[in-house]
């Protein structure tokens, strides 16, 4: 495919892809300044404002929502809420957020707030359809403000994923129809209310699942189809794709993406990657993932090559310090709902300094400026080889 083509401006072009897009760091909270603990995973809206759950040093619990300047206070225990766990909250781009906690009114559940109003969903006690209480770790939402999450009604058997926007909450899928037991309560949400995440076979086995209300959920991929295990959620673009981390039957571990017809493999650990976490994806259908590598520690990537997409790993420098090699979540942690429409990423991370926060990568240039660079990296090569072509064939 080089045929005609100078070995200099080839060169040039494999340096250049090989570099890969660099990214600009953005700290938005950490434990230096303010908080003594935060939650282990982050989501980002397309505005860049990061949604997080922490402890301040004072002790009091509260969700927040910033992209680098003063953070909003969207609920806490110093205001309307008694307990907030360091869950996962999900921001939607009119600065909403979904988050689970304990409020004065309506007690335990999943609520909606920007920081003015807030919107009980699904709660203990209160003017909604009552739940037993058991709201746990990732309620996900959208742009209209409603808001996905696994619950169990009160005083039934019946659990699974629902939908609720404030006024009613409707079963996606529960335990109750077939083919499903037990569902992931780490949910992605899109804007046509499909939910995507990870549920229990009737039978053995376990699937990765899209659904919503008043249709039958599709299995995206299931362990009787090529697949041994998954991990435990799953995101969900605006086309329908869903993307998940799972082993095939051959034991190779990846990132794959399905649409409920087919299924591809985004980036496996036949290279130096080891293992992967719930990955996250973009209404692009771009892909974002945090995986342990083969050489130790871990690292955020957004495409299978190991230079060409990474955004950042252990042992690179940030903020004054450096990123541990700590493989847990607590390490350097990327997960649903942590890249926006502009590429940026959302993430947590622990420096060699001992100081645990929360950031944002944006990557710079912008892709259409990055498409430029990479011509302009290859056009002083070539334009000296045609200019020096031009002056042979003149000279003969």
């Amino acid at each position: 495919m080089w045929r005609g083509i100078p070995l200099a401006a080839v060169l040039a072009l494999q340096s250049c892809i090989a570099i890969g897009r660099p990214y600009t760091f953005t700290k938005v909270a950490d434990t230096s300044n303010g908080f003594s603990n935060l939650s282990s995973f982050v989501t980002i809206n397309d505005s860049g404002v990061v949604a997080f759950a922490a402890m301040r040093t004072d002790g009091a619990m509260g969700i927040y929502a910033g992209s680098g300047g003063p953070l909003s206070t969207i609920a806490s225990t110093s205001g309307l809420f008694t307990s907030i766990p360091l869950d996962t909250p999900s921001i939607n781009n009119q600065n909403q957020v979904a988050f689970v906690g304990a409020s004065v009114a309506h007690g335990f559940g999943i609520h909606r707030s920007d920081g003015f109003t807030t919107v009980p969903i699904a709660v203990a006690s209160g003017p909604l359809e009552r739940f037993d209480g058991q709201f746990v770790l990732g309620p996900g939402i959208n742009d209209a403000g409603a808001v996905g999450f696994w619950a169990k009604r009160d005083s039934s058997t019946e659990e699974g994923i629902f939908v609720g926007d404030g006024v009613t909450v409707s079963p996606a899928a529960t335990n109750l129809g077939p083919p499903y037991s037990i569902f992931s309560d780490f949910v992605g949400l899109n804007n046509s209310n499909q939910i995507a995440t990870y549920a229990s076979l009737d039978g053995p086995g376990s699937a990765i699942i899209r659904a919503s209300s008043g249709a039958s959920p599709t299995t995206i991929a299931d362990t009787n189809n090529g697949f041994s295990v998954f991990a435990s959620g799953a995101d969900i673009s605006d086309s329908g794709k869903v993307v998940f981390a799972g082993r095939l039957d051959d034991g190779t571990d990846g990132v794959f993406i399905g649409d409920g017809a087919s299924w591809s493999v985004f980036a496996d650990d036949t290279g130096p990657f080891h293992s992967f976490s719930v990955p996250a994806i973009n209404d692009f259908d771009q892909v974002a993932f945090r995986t342990v590598l083969d050489v130790g520690g871990v690292g955020i990537f957004v495409g299978p090559d190991p230079i060409a997409d990474k955004v950042i790993q252990s042992g690179d420098p940030l903020f004054d310090s450096t990123v541990t090699t700590l493989t847990t979540v607590s390490g350097l942690s990327l997960v649903r709902g942590g890249i926006n429409d502009v590429g940026q990423l959302a993430f947590t991370y622990t420096l060699a300094n001992g100081v645990y926060g929360i950031a944002i990568a944006t990557p710079v240039p912008e892709p259409a400026t990055f498409v430029l660079a990479v011509v302009g990296c290859i056009a002083l090569p070539l334009s000296a080889w045609r200019r020096r072509k031009r002056d042979i064939v003149s000279r003969r």
